[in-house]
């Protein structure tokens, strides 16, 4: 059986890889990333993925999906919730 912080490490990796094989990030798992970011420790494992992350939208490969209007932008700002 997986150990938590394995799981959250997935499912963090899965949310980076569906990001990046759509070219875009949708408010709920921007929220999602979010909780890892403020839910206390993370792993080097998991810091990677953010900084990967962090850097394709930085590069514009992945765009922000905007909660209003469905409307997608580019931001090389964090991500925040």
């Amino acid at each position: 059986m997986f150990k938590s912080s394995n799981r959250a490490s997935n499912s963090l990796e899965s949310l980076v890889r569906t990001a990046l094989s759509h070219g875009e990030l949708s408010p709920g798992a921007a929220a999602e990333i979010n909780r890892y970011r403020t839910g206390g420790r993370l792993s080097a494992e998991e810091q990677r993925y953010l900084a990967i992350l962090e850097d394709a939208i930085a590069d514009g490969c992945i765009r922000l999906v905007s909660r209003s209007t469905g409307e997608m932008t580019q931001s090389s700002a964090r991500l925040k919730a």
